[in-house]
């Protein structure tokens, strides 16, 4: 009824100069009958015939707050924590649950133990691994971990490319020394070796380096993490991911294949000059002493 006479109260005309809505003489006789089937209502007659159609009513409880908890987002948990008898008995549930939470001693067997529980419980069970509860959150690393390795392959890159830069600069420095191998009879293929050494010698070093720096970072990131705090940065807070030190998982595979990358490209940066020394000429070099 509220609604009808809103509804037609809404269809006026404002007339700003006489202050007055104007209403059409339908509209003005469905306002005066909506006024006077609320007027005519019985509020008790109303109330009692709807509570006649009520099943089951939840009435309030008081409960007494003992402490407050900070969720997570990285894990799923209820928005309050109360006994189970209360929790059923506001949920109308009477004496069943709406769900079974099992926990393991090994949380990478889910799979497998929802697997069997599929086949013994039959399909009148749903069961939801916290696989299946996080897939979009483990999509969402994958993709990160995809751009980490976009972005760390351009880095690599672009040492191998300061490292051919610095290779170019040692082999203008040494024109005169490659001259004189070049005049004592050394062997073009010789040349190359020289200066390809050295750049494996410091992609080697470089690669070593890097990853002995990366994996004592990560042993000791509680420490680095606390000090960025203490200075009030902290790019990893635990609002966000959930710990108090960040999360690490050393795989030495990994890290010894982004290594052997690094030599390789490192070893190949230094043999591009090192092909532009070994065809220099030796009496242009020789004029220079």
């Amino acid at each position: 009824m509220l609604e009808t006479l809103l509804e037609s109260l809404n269809s006026g005309d404002k007339d700003p100069a006489a202050g007055v809505y104007r209403f059409a003489a339908k509209t003005r006789e469905a306002i005066a009958q909506a006024i006077h089937d609320l007027n005519a209502t019985d509020p008790e007659k109303m109330d009692g015939e709807t509570l006649k159609g009520l099943k089951n009513i939840v009435l309030p409880k008081e409960v007494k707050v003992t402490g407050i908890y900070q969720a997570s987002q990285m894990a799923v948990t209820p928005d309050l924590f109360v006994p189970l008898p209360l929790a059923q008995d506001l949920a109308g549930l009477g004496d069943a649950v709406q769900g079974i939470a099992l926990r393991l001693d090994d949380a990478y067997a889910a799979e497998q133990v929802a697997a069997q529980a599929r086949i013994i419980l039959g399909p009148e069970w749903s069961l939801l691994t916290w696989g299946d509860q996080y897939q979009t959150f483990f999509a969402l690393i994958n993709q990160q971990r995809v751009m980490m390795y976009f972005a760390l392959s351009f880095i690599v890159l672009v040492s191998a490319f300061s490292m051919m830069a610095v290779m170019f600069t040692v082999t203008i420095q040494k024109r005169q020394e490659i001259g004189v191998m070049k005049a004592l009879g050394a062997a073009p293929g010789q040349i190359v070796l020289v200066f390809l050494y050295q750049g494996m010698i410091l992609g080697l070093l470089g690669a070593a380096l890097g990853v002995g720096l990366g994996r004592v970072v990560i042993h000791f990131r509680g420490p680095i993490q606390g000090v960025f705090r203490a200075l009030g940065f902290d790019p990893f807070a635990a609002s966000f991911t959930g710990f108090g030190v960040l999360p690490a998982h050393n795989n030495p595979l990994e890290q010894a294949i982004i290594g052997l990358m690094a030599f390789i490209l490192c070893s190949l940066a230094a043999l591009v000059p090192a092909f532009f020394a070994a065809r220099s000429d030796a009496a242009k070099s020789l004029r220079n002493l």
